[in-house]
């Protein structure tokens, strides 16, 4: 009765939800709702957004008469994917929400049937489709005879298989198979950290009780490294050739937008630069943990006025340092405006107290448990944006007004593609450099002790430097409680910091008060997280959250065509007192949590891991440009899908695999779709070879398996690449001795004049002049396999030695006053081989030859201008 009951309900709320929003975003809706209650794992969500995304745009591009699809009809990766195309149907709104609806729906089901939830998402998406009138039971495949429920079916069918052939390792549950962590667990209910041998490598943790970012079971009291060779899923902007290999233990790690090495501790010499940095790094996270005190009677004006409009972001490692507000923690967020750029009106401060603001963002930001998790985070924005009353859906802020189904499918396609690679790109960082996270390095530190004097007690090079007011010794002067039995902590390494679970007190599971800030004993150190959760369990180099929320922010400015979100103002609300951060009460007062551009949302996410214990500022700052690159590349990439204008490149050569060795190759891009002023860079196995305007480039060393690649840039991005992979082998050289007469020089039986050469050959008493032999592909599109200048005797005979080896060839012949003549068919070529064109007109291809006295036949002369027609010009 009870299931009866919630499926009614939910009908209902699907019925009035199809009376305002499109069918993609009713889909949308059910994914952000799969993913709340799914496992936590990040770029797998992300991939799941952008694989759904790509499902209802196929299915919606599938009936209109511009965009092209993306994967239906395409070869990608190596993998095509067919498709005839549909009829036309009589209503094509109908068919576009039937279509969706059905590749939606079979989608979601593949991807979130072994969630730990998915008896909930399975009724919410069975009754969504009984609410449409949709047969769930209708699974055909045979899209061509105009049946939308069947192209949905076989777009999901599509989707699903590239999926298993993507990279993801999707067949093994995503695992990282090849990927060992470098340092035993830290058992975080123990003080300091001495299981981290490698303090340069991410380390495990193990809890008492472990649940995950979306509130699940970690099925482990130690969770693994989620997703570390994520670097090896196919992207969506991103062209494979760019990405930079490293290998370890065997394992390839292709990295995209490869940021350097973060910094590393030494060991023997804890204070050069980079070990510098990287105290300093860990230190503000030490710092701004002291801001998370609810009792701190510091205000900021948190509305528009008081922060956001971020000018310039620090690329250099100095600039990076000046950038961050070490111990204050606000003024790196920006000065605010002085009017809504938008309206034109001041906005209203809101002055809130520091440790309500730093407590609230660091987990409205985290996105725990009930969460979109970050990418889905990114949805929801996008939702709430396309929600606004008044605002105008036009791609990119031009053009005529999309309707409510176009700008869903298109927005989400986009911004799912912008996730996508951000996951892509950031794991692989992380994966590859395997950096460790603030809980580990700070208790490590702590433990070995302190850097700044060795005349100071507890001195180790490699331990945390001295900062008056958040890092010190303890002394007598501290408690009794922080000096320990027998003053056993004396002169160990206390933090001034938020003081953690011990100091909250429960009714039950509902918190009575807040932790606040105090001085604690930095080996026990803790992240301000659920103590259940505490630290993602991946690398922390670079930060996702800075690197989606970059690429969300950029996507959605390009999107809707302005940095502004509608009305110049986006508000989330939280009450007062209302357990928002359930682990501790809070906040005090209500919070809006306000935002002027995307931007500005991307900053306060960025700037909340730091608040929160989870990333040091240089994991933030790399991930910012890099979301930033890809949230462009991506609108760029799927608004060529929309306008159907695909830039795609072949490269044409003029040597056919497998290539003679000793030969020499040119190679030619052909471009459709070309940018402005496209930059055509060649790389052979990785390496920059030639980068400029010029679409040709010549090779004349080469081995077998060397990578040819070129790529292709427009506005300053990559639009296109392609790749070819060279095979060799030990020709025999081939012979070909030729007969024929050219019209313009035969002056009696079997003879020809003499005249002078050309193309660099000399005169001489028995050459009548030069000609250009070409061997050609026999198979369309005919690429010129070889080319040789030769002398043609007077006598019409001439001979060439060919280095491609023994095959079938049509021969093409070009002199400098005649008409360029084919062989009449393809012509085997062995060591030694003779073609005569004299003899008949059917010896050339479309009989182009004249005869010059019975039976003898030439090429037609008078072609001066080389244009390949005879007429007036000549």
């Amino acid at each position: 009765m009870k299931k009866l009951l919630l499926l009614f309900l939910l009908c209902m709320q699907i019925n009035h939800l199809l009376a305002q929003q499109s069918i993609a975003r009713i889909w949308n809706e059910m994914q952000l709702s799969a993913i709340r209650i799914d496992a936590a794992r990040p770029p797998v969500q992300a991939r799941n957004l952008f694989h759904v995304s790509m499902a209802m745009y196929d299915a919606w591009a599938a009936y209109d008469n511009t965009a092209s699809t993306y994967l239906l009809g395409k070869t990608i990766n190596g993998v095509n994917y067919p498709f005839v195309g549909v009829p036309t149907p009589a209503n094509i709104d109908d068919a576009r929400n039937k279509a969706i609806s059905y590749a939606a729906y079979r989608m979601l089901v593949s991807r979130y049937s072994i969630s730990p939830n998915w008896i909930t998402t399975s009724l919410k998406l069975d009754s969504t489709m009984a609410s449409l009138g949709y047969n769930i039971y209708l699974n055909g495949t045979n899209y061509a005879n105009g049946n939308p429920e069947e192209l949905g079916n076989y777009i999901a069918q599509q989707v699903i298989n590239m999926g298993y052939a993507d990279g993801s390792n999707q067949i093994n549950n995503y695992a990282g198979t090849g990927y060992s962590p470098g340092n035993a667990p830290l058992l975080i209910a123990n003080s300091g950290n001495a299981t981290m041998s490698n303090v340069n490598r991410w380390q495990p943790l193990t809890y008492v009780t472990c649940i995950d970012q979306n509130g699940n079971p970690c099925g482990s009291s130690t969770p693994s490294f989620v997703c570390p060779l994520w670097c090896k899923v196919l992207p969506f902007s991103m062209p494979t050739s760019t990405a930079v290999h490293h290998t370890r233990n065997g394992v390839d790690y292709p990295m995209y937008y490869d940021p350097g090495m973060p910094p590393q501790l030494n060991l023997a010499n804890g204070n050069d630069s980079s070990a510098q940095l990287l105290k300093w790094g860990h230190s503000m996270v030490l710092a701004w943990s002291s801001h998370l005190d609810a009792n701190d009677t510091t205000t900021w004006d948190i509305s528009p006025k008081g922060k956001g409009n971020i000018a310039t972001y620090p690329t250099a490692i100095a600039d990076i340092q000046a950038f961050y507000d070490f111990n204050n923690g606000f003024t790196q967020l920006g000065p605010g405006y002085s009017l809504n750029p938008v309206t034109g009106q001041p906005y209203t401060p809101q002055l809130i107290k520091r440790g309500d603001y730093t407590r609230i963002v660091s987990q409205y930001w985290a996105d725990g448990p009930t969460s979109e998790t970050p990418p889905g985070h990114w949805f929801t924005l996008l939702n709430s944006v396309s929600d606004y009353p008044g605002f105008q859906k036009q791609m990119g802020g031009v053009g005529p007004v999309c309707p409510n189904l176009e700008w869903d499918v298109k927005s989400y396609f986009t911004l799912g593609g912008a996730m996508h690679d951000a996951a892509i790109s950031c794991w692989g960082i992380k994966g590859w450099y395997d950096s460790p996270r603030p809980i580990s390095m700070i208790r490590k530190m702590a433990a070995l002790g302190q850097c700044t004097s060795f005349m100071l007690p507890n001195y180790n090079p490699a331990g945390l430097a001295l900062i008056p007011g958040f890092i010190e010794q303890v002394t007598m002067s501290d408690p009794a409680a922080l000096r320990g039995v027998g003053n056993v902590n004396l002169n160990k390494i206390k933090v001034k910091t938020w003081k953690g679970f011990p100091s909250i007190i429960y009714n039950g599971t509902i918190p009575m008060n807040a932790a606040g800030v105090g001085w604690i004993l930095a080996e026990n150190w803790m992240p301000y997280q659920r103590e259940t959760f505490v630290t993602p369990p991946f690398a922390g180099y670079t930060s996702g959250h800075s690197t989606f929320s970059r690429a969300g922010a950029i996507c959605m400015t390009n999107l809707t065509g302005t940095p502004y979100f509608p009305g110049g103002l986006y508000e989330y609300t939280i009450p007062a007192n209302s357990n928002f951060l359930v682990f501790e009460k809070s906040p005090t007062v209500q919070i809006k949590l306000q935002y002027a551009t995307y931007l500005d949302a991307s900053d306060e996410a960025s700037a909340s891991r730091i608040w929160g214990g989870i990333h040091p500022p240089f994991d933030d700052m790399p991930a910012r440009h890099i979301g930033e690159q890809i949230g462009n590349k991506s609108y760029l990439k799927a608004k060529s899908y929309f306008d159907n204008e695909v830039v795609s490149v072949d490269i044409v050569s003029n040597l056919s695999n497998p290539i003679c060795e000793g030969s020499t190759i040119t190679y030619s891009a052909s471009l459709t779709n070309p940018p402005l002023n496209p930059v055509y860079t060649w790389k052979k196995n990785g390496i920059v070879m030639q980068s400029d305007s010029s679409d040709t480039y010549i090779l004349s060393s080469f081995v077998t398996s060397d990578k040819i690649v070129c790529e292709v840039s427009g506005g300053g991005y990559i639009v296109a690449s392609n790749e070819i992979v060279i095979q060799t082998t030990n020709c025999s050289l081939a012979v070909l001795n030729l007969k024929l007469y050219l019209q313009g020089y035969y002056v009696a039986p079997n003879i020809m004049e003499l005249a002078l050469a050309n193309q660099g050959v000399g005169s001489s008493g028995t050459v009548t002049d030069s000609i250009t032999v070409e061997l050609h592909s026999a198979v369309s599109p005919y690429n010129i396999i070889e080319t040789r200048t030769v002398e043609l005797n007077s006598d019409g005979t001439a001979s060439c030695l060919f280095l491609s080896g023994a095959g079938t060839y049509y021969i093409a012949i070009k002199h400098r006053n005649s008409l360029t003549t084919w062989s009449a068919n393809p012509v085997a070529i062995g060591t030694s081989t003779t073609y005569d064109f004299t003899q008949s007109s059917t010896s050339a291809y479309g009989n182009n030859m004249i005869e010059v006295e019975t039976g003898i036949w030439a090429f037609y002369a008078g072609d001066i201008v080389a244009d390949e027609n005879i007429d007036l010009l000549d």
